[in-house]
């Protein structure tokens, strides 16, 4: 029952913060959804970036690219057909994890998640639980696995409670 309510706050949370937040306009406005790039809208940005993953998932979404291929293909699609000034990545860890390694790399981190939020749930460590929603949620939002500091925080805090929980769970 805390694991529900910890969830249920985290996400009023969310959704307040949002209502303060700029970007909520930004997502409102139609011309946010235009085909053509402003770079004072970090949304509209945004936008242009999904749709250029979305572009290269049709092609490539089977088998992947690679990591290295993947920032540069977006980017030219990007700059090319939405009149971009600069190189982007795709600013969804989905994407791009589903653009560089294909089904099978898709598969294996929602996996990896599914994996987490089972075990934490499963031993009701409310922390855990947050803490995975917090990274699931900017996983939509930025490449987090893809930075330096993102990479190690990811990796020692899921790892710190994920092997917390498993030595207790046996």
């Amino acid at each position: 029952m805390q694991l529900i309510i910890t969830f249920i706050l985290t996400f009023i949370i969310l959704c307040c913060f949002l209502f303060y937040n700029k970007r909520l306009k930004e997502i409102i406005e139609p011309k946010t959804y235009s085909y053509r790039v402003d770079m004072n809208n970090s949304t509209n940005i945004r936008y242009a970036l999904y749709l250029s993953s979305f572009e290269l998932l049709e092609r490539n979404g089977i088998l992947g690219m690679g990591f290295t291929s993947t920032k540069n293909e977006v980017s030219n699609i990007f700059i090319g057909k939405y009149g971009g000034d600069s190189e982007y990545n795709t600013h969804n860890q989905f994407l791009s994890v589903w653009l560089a390694t294909g089904i099978l790399g898709i598969a294996l981190f929602i996996y990896y998640l599914y994996f987490n939020f089972k075990l934490a749930f499963l031993k009701k460590d409310i922390i855990f639980f947050s803490v995975l929603i917090i990274i699931f949620f900017g996983l939509f939002s930025e490449n987090l696995i893809e930075r330096q500091f993102g990479v190690l925080l990811i990796s020692f805090v899921i790892s710190f409670f994920g092997f917390l929980n498993l030595y207790e769970f046996e």
